[in-house]
């Protein structure tokens, strides 16, 4: 069997989006590459993993660095570059081929993301396994002790967990209830705390506004937010302009990217030094470090304000999933 190919729809063929949450809306993935995450969840999934209420074979495959993930039938698969126990497999050794986590028998998973070198799960009943590199507490296990297995995160018990995001070396959640979390290493604001200390166990952002976040999305060193009602914020490190903000400010909470306040999100992907935004009505944008032309616009210079993604012949960016993904066996 084969794996269908998201393509681009022309406008005249954008399927019609849902009333309500933008995150309902049928606008899909757009990925940034090295250490990112990306995000638009469909109902309680997130980063492309389908809604989990459903028994779709969709199987997804996704690199962080050195190493592969594969979640398929709610089995976490992982491949790659062993070191810090960041294939959770309880040791250091590279895998050549995929891997069942043995540590999560049993276990459904929902949504996985990988930072530079560790790795969380959330599970279908809404709790989060982490495991890897823990130097600045990005496992959110209360040490900065490595662990070469996944572990449950103790700080979430009695809240369900609707997606995760890995930084560099920080992490992000937003739980069913649209409560923001950050941990791990702070130096550039990048938790949203209003400082740039580390945290060993999750804290909940409470400066955006007031607003519940429907999904969130980490950079390097930076992270995306996007509330209900499809607004976008931005926080931590902006040496590249990757914010948006018009400026190079690091930001220590989040703010609220006024250059799209008339665009609904619907979903958001965080690079190494830039991020791209897709709207409900297919407008991507895109903005930060442009080295290497990264950003979409045309040139490789740096983007310290969204600018529109042009596609060939005025297409809107969409990806068609009406036909049924099937996996690999």
């Amino acid at each position: 069997t084969k794996l269908k190919i998201p393509k681009l729809i022309p406008k005249s063929k954008n399927p019609k989006t849902l009333a309500g949450d933008p995150t309902n809306r049928k606008p899909d993935r757009v990925s940034c590459s090295r250490i990112c995450s990306s995000s638009r969840p469909r109902s309680a999934s997130a980063q492309g993993v389908p809604d989990p209420s459903s028994d779709v074979r969709d199987p997804r495959a996704a690199p962080a660095r050195d190493l592969t993930f594969k979640l398929c039938f709610h089995v976490c698969l992982y491949f790659g570059r062993g070191d810090f126990g960041r294939l959770g497999h309880g040791n250091s050794s590279d895998l050549f081929t995929p891997l069942p986590i043995k540590a999560l028998h049993g276990i459904r998973i929902k949504q996985i993301a990988c930072g530079d070198s560790h790795c969380l799960a959330v599970t279908m009943d809404g709790e989060v396994q982490s495991w890897g590199r823990n130097q600045n507490g990005q496992l959110g296990l209360g040490d900065t002790e490595d662990s070469l297995v996944p572990q449950k995160i103790r700080a979430f018990e009695g809240m369900r967990i609707k997606m995760v995001a890995a930084g560099a070396e920080h992490t992000a959640a937003v739980t069913e209830d649209g409560d923001l979390y950050g941990w791990g290493w702070g130096r550039y604001g990048n938790l949203g705390l209003g400082d740039r200390n580390d945290r060993l166990v999750p804290e909940r952002v409470t400066s955006a506004s007031g607003e519940k976040m429907s999904m969130v999305a980490c950079g390097w060193r930076h992270t995306i937010a996007v509330s209900y009602s499809g607004a976008l914020y931005t926080y931590g490190w902006s040496k590249y302009g990757q914010l948006g903000h018009g400026d190079l400010e690091d930001h220590l909470v989040p703010h609220k990217l006024e250059a799209l306040s008339n665009s609904v999100i619907s979903q958001i992907s965080g690079g190494w030094r830039h991020t791209m935004a897709l709207t409900s009505d297919g407008k991507l944008y895109g903005w930060g470090w442009n080295k290497f032309g990264q950003v979409g616009v045309g040139d490789n210079l740096d983007q310290c304000s969204p600018l529109q993604v042009w596609f060939p012949d005025d297409q809107a960016c969409f990806l068609s999933y009406n036909d049924p993904l099937q996996d690999f066996n």
